[in-house]
């Protein structure tokens, strides 16, 4: 993420096993595209594991076949151990961490429903009051 400090950072944790994943993905994206030409940058961070023996596994293919599955255009990072899940504080997917361009998270937003766009209301405020305060 070092290429993204001074803009605003969102990160969509999920992984391809939690539900609805399929549906909010392309959603995000199009919070991403309604935002682009903006200093913002939007990832998909997944925290399927990383290693074969791992009940929840996903190698970089598997990934790329699912981001490839749901035409997704967007960056996906990989967070496997749950270290940057936890150290947001995070405790449930989806999750959205917002992050100002001094790197501090300004807002979390948990969970995802059938109606995006009222699932996205608090993300859209939270990104709208950060890129008119120019933070």
């Amino acid at each position: 993420l070092a290429e993204s400090r001074g803009t605003v950072t969102v990160l969509l944790f999920g992984a391809t096993w939690v539900p609805m994943t399929d549906r909010e993905l392309p959603a995000f994206e199009k919070l991403a595209d309604h935002y682009a030409g903006r200093d913002v940058a939007f990832y998909w961070v997944s925290i399927n594991g990383a290693k074969e023996e791992e009940k929840r596994y996903a190698s970089d293919t598997d990934l790329q076949a699912f981001a490839d599955e749901l035409e997704l255009r967007l960056p996906v990072l990989r967070d496997p151990d749950r270290n940057a899940f936890r150290a947001f504080g995070l405790d449930a997917l989806p999750a959205i961490v917002i992050i100002d361009c001094e790197s501090q998270v300004h807002c979390t937003v948990v969970g995802f429903g059938p109606n995006w766009t009222r699932t996205y209301s608090p993300v859209i405020r939270c990104l709208n009051q950060l890129l008119a305060s120019g933070a």
